[in-house]
C-alpha cells in the first residue's frame, strides 16, 4: 500500500466566517433601512397633510431667489444652505414668477392691483423692510391671477388688493398663480433627505459606543420622536443645523480617538456646513476646543491611521497627546 505524506499543514477555512461577516453586514444594513424607510414614510405624510408653517412662507420663496436671480435679500437672519437645498425642486417646475424679471430690482407703482406687482414691490422694499419677505412670500406661494381678482372685486368691491383674503369657496385652483400644496411638498423632500442623513449618524455612534443593539435602539427612539418627524418634513433650518453639528461632534470625537484623514474630512465637511445652515453653529466653537484641550491633557496615547499604530517621537505634538 503507498503511504502519502503531508508535509503541509491544511489551511484553515476562512469561507464559512466570509460568509457570516457579510451576512451580519447586510443583516444590519436591513434593519437600519426598514426604519429608515418607516421614518420616510412617517414624514412624507405628515409633509403631504401639513399647511405652510410661518417661517417656511419666507424660508421657500427665499431659497427659490438664491438659486434663480443669485440675490440674497430674502431671509438674510439665516444662512442660505438648507433654503437652496429646499428649493432646488422648484427649478424643474414651472411655476410662478418664472416670468418675473426681478433681477432689474424695478419697484411697481402705487396702487399695486395684482400679484405681478406686490411681488415686485416687496422684492424692492426688502432691502429697507425686513418684513416685507412675508409678503413675498405669500405672493410666492399664494398669488391670485388678475382676472380671478378682478371676478372678486365685481362681487365684493372691498377686496381691494392682491393681499386680500378671499372666502375660500370663491376661488379655485386655477385662480392662483402656483399650487402651494406641491411647491411645499416637494420643497419639503431634500429637508427629509437631511433627516435620514441624521438617522444614520445616531446609528452610526450608538453602535460604535454600545453595539449594534444599542444603534438600533438610538435609531428607533430617533425614527419615532415626533419631533424629528415633524421638522423633516418643513422648510425650516432646524434638522439641516442638528445634522450638521452632531456630524461636526461625531467626527471630532472619532478624530480623538484615531487621527485619520476620513474623520478629518468629514469633520472639516460637517463644520463648515454647520456654519453655512444657521448662525447658532458658533456654539461648535467652545466645544472643538474644550474637547481638543480634554484630548490633549489625556493620558492614553492617540492612535494614527486606519491601522491604529501608537505614534512614534518624531510625530511631535501628537506624540505627546
Amino acid at each position: 500500500m503507498l503511504e502519502q505524506n503531508i508535509t503541509e499543514p491544511v489551511p484553515p477555512h476562512e469561507h464559512p466566517r466570509r460568509v457570516f461577516a457579510i451576512s451580519q453586514r447586510v443583516w444590519e444594513a436591513g434593519v437600519v433601512l426598514l426604519f429608515c424607510a418607516i421614518f420616510a414614510a412617517s414624514v412624507i405624510s405628515f409633509a403631504r397633510n401639513s399647511s405652510a408653517t410661518f417661517d417656511e412662507v419666507a424660508h421657500l420663496p427665499a431659497g427659490y431667489t438664491y438659486l434663480r436671480w443669485h440675490d440674497y435679500r430674502m431671509n438674510p437672519e439665516h444662512p442660505p444652505l438648507v433654503k437652496k437645498l429646499a428649493a432646488l425642486p422648484l427649478l424643474w417646475r414651472q411655476g410662478w414668477p418664472a416670468n418675473v424679471d426681478l433681477s432689474k430690482d424695478a419697484a411697481a407703482s402705487q396702487p399695486m392691483t395684482d400679484s405681478d406687482e406686490v411681488l415686485r414691490w416687496s422684492w424692492t422694499m426688502e432691502l429697507a423692510i425686513a418684513d416685507e419677505q412675508w409678503i413675498f412670500g405669500h405672493c410666492f406661494l399664494y398669488g391670485i391671477r388678475p382676472e380671478a381678482l378682478r371676478r372678486l372685486q365685481e362681487k365684493d368691491p372691498g377686496i381691494n388688493s392682491p393681499l386680500a383674503v378671499p372666502p375660500t369657496a370663491a376661488l379655485s385652483r386655477q385662480d392662483f398663480y402656483n399650487n402651494a400644496d406641491q411647491l411645499l411638498f416637494w420643497g419639503r423632500l431634500p429637508v427629509l433627505l437631511l433627516g435620514l442623513a441624521l438617522a444614520v449618524l445616531v446609528f452610526s455612534w450608538s453602535r460604535e459606543l454600545f453595539g449594534f443593539a444599542g444603534g438600533v435602539l438610538s435609531l428607533a427612539l430617533f425614527c419615532f420622536d415626533p419631533n424629528f418627524i415633524a421638522h423633516s418634513g418643513l422648510v425650516t433650518t432646524d434638522v439641516g443645523e442638528v445634522l450638521f453639528m452632531f456630524g461636526a461632534i461625531y467626527f471630532l470625537w472619532r478624530i480623538c480617538r484615531r487621527l485619520e484623514v476620513t474623520s478629518v474630512v468629514l469633520f472639516l465637511l460637517f463644520f463648515g456646513l454647520a456654519f453655512a445652515t444657521k448662525f447658532s453653529a458658533v456654539l461648535l466653537l467652545p466645544i472643538f476646543w474644550l474637547t481638543v484641550l480634554g484630548r490633549m491633557i489625556s493620558p492614553e496615547p492617540l492612535l494614527i491611521g486606519a491601522a491604529g499604530r501608537p505614534p512614534s517621537p518624531g510625530d511631535g505634538a501628537i506624540a505627546t497627546a
